[in-house]
């Protein structure tokens, strides 16, 4: 007589989902603590900075800038420790803003580390502030600057090169301003040392759509097909993407709910599929031709 198959999800499965499960919470706490300290010391560094007094948005954003311009080390990849290396190459979302206060910044491009630490450092005195991109012909991110919203207008302000973008009349410029005055603009990067002729204000995004290839493309298309191009446009990129410990409390967090999930719905599943096992009864025999 022919049983039916064994009851798939044994103890030991059960065991490995509820050890995955907690282990991912786990780490999820211990990166959401970690974040925190993060955002801890960047709202110290930017207390500290401000030096106790009270400033506008403006003079913030000229004193961070400023701060980030000077005091940020932009090391070579040799340059950095062993350890910190190993980091910088698995961070998918690259170091978060006190770690290049600590160990200086991203090997692949210093605009992005400079950016973070000025914005991390607005958000903490509350001055709402996010990446811009400046892009090459084929919509490839070059270079990334910060915009702030200050006077109801989003100015800009370039920490890596240490410049905060003036109209002829000394009032802070936007994006579109600085693309329309194109003397202007040459006559604030001449001043830069080493300034790259290809950051030009002509083509920017405040998402950068390429980041993820094909994947991004893909859902911007979508976006664009579903919300029109100037909903899209609009489309910042997430600010937990600058804060690495952040994601990763979030990615850790999601695993342990898949986990669980998984774990929960496996013996309703398991008893569902092969419900004479579930029972401990024996299937019935095949009829045998006489």
């Amino acid at each position: 007589m022919t049983r039916a198959p064994a009851h798939s999800h044994s103890p030991a499965l059960a065991l490995a989902l509820w050890t995955l499960a907690g282990c991912c919470a786990a780490l999820s706490v211990a990166f959401l603590f970690a974040h925190r300290e993060e955002a801890r010391i960047m709202a110290d560094t930017a207390r500290r900075v401000r030096a106790g007094q009270t400033l506008t948005d403006e003079q913030l954003l000229l004193r961070f800038s400023d701060f980030a311009f000077r005091e940020i080390r932009n090391p070579t990849f040799a340059q950095l420790s062993p350890g910190v290396q190993l980091y910088y190459l698995l961070n998918p979302t690259h170091p978060g803003p006190a770690d290049v206060l600590r160990w200086g910044s991203d090997y692949r491009g210093g605009c992005g580390s400079h950016t973070r630490v000025v914005l991390a450092m607005l958000h903490a005195e509350g001055v709402r502030s996010r990446s811009l991109f400046l892009l090459d012909p084929h919509g490839k991110a070059l270079h990334t600057v910060v915009q702030a919203y200050i006077g109801g207008r989003w100015v800009v302000a370039d920490a890596s090169y240490g410049i905060l973008y003036r109209g002829r009349e000394g009032r802070l410029e936007t994006a579109q301003e600085i693309a329309a005055d194109p003397e202007r603009f040459r006559e604030q990067t001449a001043r830069a040392v080493a300034y790259d002729p290809r950051f030009v204000f002509d083509r920017t995004t405040i998402m950068n759509w390429h980041k993820v290839p094909v994947v991004l493309p893909a859902i911007r298309r979508l976006c664009v097909a579903l919300f029109g191009e100037a909903r899209v446009a609009e489309i910042a990129r997430p600010e937990i993407w600058m804060w690495p410990r952040a994601m990763g409390a979030l990615v850790c967090g999601f695993a342990a709910a898949c986990f669980t999930m998984v774990a929960l719905l496996a013996p309703r599943l398991s008893r569902a599929a092969f419900p004479a096992a579930s029972r401990g009864q024996s299937a019935p025999a095949p009829l045998q031709a006489r």
